[in-house]
């Protein structure tokens, strides 16, 4: 793990600070091997449901003590790439540094080390990478390191990067460590059982997903139902862009009543069901702007029972998050 930097009276000292506007050339902007999602603006997080992707660019100055005279200078790229598990409660975060110009004393290269820091240290175990050598000018050093959540216990915390950066020239100064606090996503992790079995899992819960019935055949009335009450409906539910997202409520006996009280008297006709949207365990559904349909019993259940279910454990979508439905 770190140790927290100790001044002495070293002859020289570094300095850390974020790089902006620097001559040189930027990174490329990418995703790395752990993550799905890419970075293509510099400073800005982006998540989906279980990948995230920062990048950002940092600079280093070396100074005597004794004078205060510059002896290096160096730039850097880091890209911050982690995949959650959402069925595990352990994950590989990657930081990707890569040092795009030195001068001076920076020359001789830097031995760097990845790591991160949460809030609540309680509920996660944060493991350091093994320490590599950067010496080369565009060559990108990867560093891998694990986080786990707390075993049964919903934790909830950012995660936020954290790099050391120690000059190979000798030195006894400050410890350079730069904390990549833009690119710290809130991570949840949990052992619901609505969401799959006990072994729990992690997801950034702050990313609304979308679930998508649009383009298959297979359920093809459900969405076309679907598409027309989020065209018609007032509120226009779970129409991304037009309408509020969706609510899962993981309350069966509501749900159920929901349920009875929209399609209880449709009367569906044989190998028919009759299907409301938005769905009945949504808290939406106890709206009175609602819309039902008897449709192929065969495609409504697959949709329910095969399509739904399935993404909300995929997905981890526990009582009270929010969700998009795509339709078409």
């Amino acid at each position: 793990m770190f140790h927290r930097p100790r001044r002495s009276s070293a002859l020289m000292a570094v300095m850390l600070g974020s790089c902006l506007g620097a001559a040189g050339p930027s990174a490329p902007a990418h995703a790395g091997a752990t993550g799905a999602v890419s970075c293509p603006q510099r400073d800005r997080l982006i998540t989906d449901r279980t990948t995230s992707c920062f990048w950002t660019d940092i600079q280093i100055r070396i100074f005597r003590r004794v004078n205060d005279e510059q002896t290096g200078y160096a730039r850097f790229s880091l890209v911050s790439n982690a995949a959650l598990n959402p069925r595990s409660r352990q994950w590989t975060q990657r930081l990707t540094v890569t040092m795009l110009t030195a001068e001076g004393t920076a020359t001789s290269g830097f031995t760097v080390q990845a790591s991160a820091t949460a809030p609540d240290d309680d509920a996660f175990t944060i493991g350091t990478s093994p320490a590599r050598q950067l010496r080369r000018i565009g060559a990108p050093v990867t560093l891998d390191y694990q986080i786990s959540a707390v075993q049964d216990d919903l934790a909830r915390s950012r995660v936020q990067p954290v790099v050391v950066l120690l000059p190979v020239t000798p030195t006894t100064g400050d410890v350079p460590r730069y904390a990549m606090t833009a690119g710290a996503p809130v991570v949840r992790c949990d052992n619901a059982s609505t969401v799959g079995p006990d072994t729990g899992g992690c997801v950034y819960p702050d990313f609304v997903p979308t679930y998508r019935v649009s383009g298959n055949n297979a359920i093809a009335q459900v969405a076309a139902h679907i598409r027309w009450a989020q065209q018609n409906l007032p509120h226009h539910w779970g129409w991304k862009g037009h309408g509020p997202a969706l609510t899962r409520i993981t309350d069966v006996a509501k749900a159920g009543a929901t349920y009875r009280a929209a399609c209880g008297n449709r009367r569906p006709t044989a190998g028919q069901y009759c299907h409301m949207y938005p769905f009945p365990d949504t808290a939406e559904a106890a709206s009175p702007d609602y819309s039902w349909r008897n449709l192929d019993k065969v495609q409504a259940n697959r949709e329910m029972a095969d399509l739904r279910f399935p993404w909300y454990e995929k997905n981890r979508v526990m009582d009270g998050d929010e969700y998009w439905v795509d339709a078409g």
